[in-house]
C-alpha cells in the first residue's frame, strides 16, 4: 500500500514536472516570439516600407494632415496626400463655416428665415457638402493605399498656387 503511494507520489511528481518543463518551454517560445515581432515592427518602421499606409492616413479629419507632416514629412506619396487632404478639409470646413454663420448670427439668421425655403436650401449644402467630403476623402483614401497621386480636381493646384506664390512673396 505504502508503495502504490509512494508510486502515486513519483508519478504525480513527474507529471508536475512535465508541467511546469512545458510551461516554461512556451514562456521561452513566447518572449522568443513577441521579440522577434518586435525587432520587426522596429524595422518596418524604420524602413518606411508603409508609405502608402501613412499616405492613406492623412485623410483622417485634422490629425491624419498633422501625423504625416510631422512624422512622415520626407515621404513624397505621404506629403503629396497630406497636403490634398489638408486643402480638401480647409475647403469643406469654409463651406460648413459659412453656412453655420449664416444660420447662427441672430441679425442674418433672422432675416434668412423669413424667407421660406433658405433653411432648406442651408440644409441641402450641409448634406451635399459632407456626400462630398465623404467622397473625395474616400477616393483619396482608395488612391493614396495604391501609391497613386490624386487630387481633387482643380482644388489642389488651386491651392498649390496660391500657397506656393505667397510662400514666394513672403520669402522675397
Amino acid at each position: 500500500m505504502e508503495e502504490d503511494k509512494n508510486s502515486d507520489n513519483k508519478s504525480h511528481n513527474d507529471k508536475a514536472e512535465k508541467i511546469k518543463n512545458t510551461g516554461k518551454k512556451v514562456w521561452d517560445k513566447s518572449k522568443e516570439s513577441i521579440k522577434h515581432l518586435s525587432e520587426n515592427i522596429h524595422e518596418s518602421l524604420e524602413e518606411d516600407t508603409n508609405e502608402n499606409l501613412y499616405a492613406s492616413l492623412s485623410y483622417f479629419p485634422v490629425l491624419g494632415p498633422l501625423i504625416v507632416f510631422i512624422f512622415k514629412k520626407n515621404q513624397k506619396i505621404s506629403k503629396y496626400h497630406a497636403e490634398n487632404a489638408m486643402y480638401l478639409q480647409g475647403f469643406f470646413f469654409l463651406i460648413w463655416f459659412s453656412v453655420w454663420l449664416l444660420e447662427n448670427i441672430p441679425l442674418i439668421s433672422h432675416l434668412l428665415s423669413a424667407i421660406l425655403f433658405i433653411p432648406h436650401i442651408t440644409n441641402a449644402i450641409l448634406y451635399v457638402n459632407t456626400a462630398g467630403y465623404l467622397t473625395f476623402s474616400f477616393m483619396g483614401v482608395y488612391y493614396s493605399s495604391k501609391g497613386q497621386k490624386w487630387s481633387v480636381p482643380f482644388l489642389y493646384d488651386f491651392c498649390d498656387k496660391k500657397f506656393k506664390k505667397n510662400k514666394k512673396s513672403k520669402n522675397n
